[in-house]
């Protein structure tokens, strides 16, 4: 019976409107994967946090995310100088933002579309969420050629795919 009163109080914030001020820390948190080439080398980034604001009206999620491009850590130092000073360079642009604007929401899984600024270049993405109560799981991929000012990073006869797979968790 709790269930089921939870339930239907979460799904009643749906049709009606809530904002979400998401801060730094706890459960909101960004991750990536890259493959390298050579295909056998995995770059994983983990320790980016979101903040930001979002608001539910009439089922519907729009809002602004940010990242700061320098808590990711790839688990390698000279990678990360590479990574934060070369090609994304964070200290002329310190954040990625994602956008979202009237994407429906439901509990379990939907697709959404959004926008993603890296440096300074938009480009349209989509993806796959999931709503499990409070927590919301977002998947999509980015291809790097999308963002020509930040290039297919290589060193040293490695390259890394184009393609990112990056996972965003938030509690609402």
């Amino acid at each position: 019976m709790k269930k089921l009163c939870f339930v239907f109080c979460f799904l009643s914030t749906l049709c009606f409107s809530k904002t979400y001020d998401l801060k730094t820390g706890g459960l909101n948190k960004v991750e990536w994967t890259a493959i390298g080439n050579p295909g056998f080398l995995r770059i994983n980034a983990t320790g980016g946090q979101v903040e930001g604001k979002a608001e539910v009206k009439d089922g519907k999620l729009s809002g602004t995310f940010k990242v700061k491009l320098d808590d990711f850590d790839t688990g390698m130092g000279l990678r990360n100088r590479h990574m934060k000073e070369k090609y994304l360079e964070t200290s002329k642009y310190p954040y990625a933002v994602l956008k979202m604007n009237g994407v429906a929401v439901k509990a379990g899984e939907f697709p959404f579309t959004a926008t993603l600024k890296i440096k300074d270049e938009t480009k349209l993405i989509s993806g796959k969420a999931v709503l499990k109560g409070e927590n919301l799981t977002a998947e999509f991929t980015v291809n790097i050629e999308d963002y020509p000012s930040v290039g297919v990073p290589s060193w040293l006869g490695v390259t890394m795919a184009s393609q990112v797979e990056v996972t965003v968790k938030v509690k609402l």
